[in-house]
C-alpha cells in the first residue's frame, strides 16, 4: 500500500519488520521497492518537476518569498474563504469580495484613462487634478488670477474655477471653455458661484456635449462679456460625462 487518502504513508507490511538472519524475498522487496516508488512518484517536488492533480490545503497559510514568487491560476479560480465568501479571483483578473474591502496604509489607484463599464453599480474611475479656464466667446480675452481644480469620480465631474475678466466692450455671449472633460448631452447641468462681485450672481449652464460653460442671470438672460468687464468670477461646476 501507499498513501492511504489522509496523508500517512505505509509500505507493505507482508516479511515486515525484517529481522537478523532473514532470507531475502525477492517478493517482498520489489513490493516494498515499488511502495517507495509510488510514495516518492505522488510528492510534490520542491524544484517544480510535478504537478498537483489535487486541491492542497494549507492549515496554516500560504508564504512565497523571493523576487520571482509568482501564483498561476488555472482554467476556474483562486480563492480565500470559498468561492462564495471571502475574495475569488478568476482566470480573467476580475476579483470578487464578498464583505468590506479596507485600505490600511495604501491607495486605490485607477488607470490613467477610464475603462469604462456599463454596470449601473460600477465605480469605473477617479481622477484629481488641475485645469485652466479660458474665453470661449469668440472675442480671445485673457483672464487674469485665473485657476481651477477637478475630481473626478465615475461619471461625475466636479470642477471649480476662479478668474477675473478683462477690460472689454465686447458684446458677445460670455462663455468660458477648457472644462476638464466633455459634458454628456444632458442640457440641465450647471454649477453655483461660490464668490463674485457681478450683481445679480449668475447661474451656470454646461453646453451639451461641450466643455463650455455660460453664465446667466435670474431671469434666464445670458451674461455679456462687456457686462463682466473687470469682474471676479469664483465658481464650482457639477456635471456628467
Amino acid at each position: 500500500m501507499s498513501y492511504n487518502g489522509s496523508g500517512a504513508f505505509s509500505i507493505n507490511t507482508a516479511g515486515q519488520p525484517v529481522v537478523a538472519a532473514t532470507t531475502i524475498s525477492s517478493t517482498v522487496f520489489n513490493a516494498f521497492t515499488a511502495d517507495i516508488a509510488t510514495g516518492l512518484s505522488t510528492a510534490i517536488c520542491k524544484d517544480g518537476q510535478t504537478t498537483t492533480t489535487g486541491v492542497i490545503p494549507f492549515a496554516l497559510g500560504l508564504q512565497m518569498t523571493g523576487t520571482a514568487s509568482n501564483i498561476n491560476l488555472g482554467a476556474n479560480y483562486i480563492s480565500y474563504g470559498g468561492t462564495d465568501a471571502g475574495f475569488s479571483l478568476d482566470a480573467s483578473n476580475n476579483a470578487t469580495f464578498s464583505a468590506n474591502i479596507s485600505v490600511v496604509g495604501g491607495s486605490m489607484i485607477f488607470p490613467a484613462t477610464a475603462v469604462p463599464n456599463a454596470n449601473a453599480n460600477a465605480l469605473d474611475d477617479y481622477e484629481e487634478g488641475t485645469w485652466t479656464p479660458t474665453d470661449a466667446s469668440g472675442a480671445s480675452l485673457s483672464f487674469t488670477t485665473v485657476s481651477g481644480v477637478y475630481t473626478k469620480i465615475g461619471r461625475v465631474v466636479i470642477a471649480a474655477f476662479k478668474l477675473t475678466y478683462p477690460v472689454t466692450a465686447d458684446a458677445s455671449q460670455a462663455t468660458i471653455g477648457s472644462l476638464p472633460f466633455t459634458n454628456s448631452s444632458n442640457t440641465f447641468l450647471g454649477g453655483f458661484t461660490t464668490y463674485s462681485d457681478v450683481t445679480p450672481l449668475p447661474y451656470w449652464l454646461i453646453a451639451s456635449s461641450a466643455t463650455t460653460v455660460q453664465p446667466y442671470s435670474a431671469a434666464a438672460a445670458f451674461y455679456t462679456n462687456e457686462s463682466l468687464s473687470t469682474k471676479i468670477l469664483r465658481a464650482t461646476l457639477i456635471y456628467m460625462v
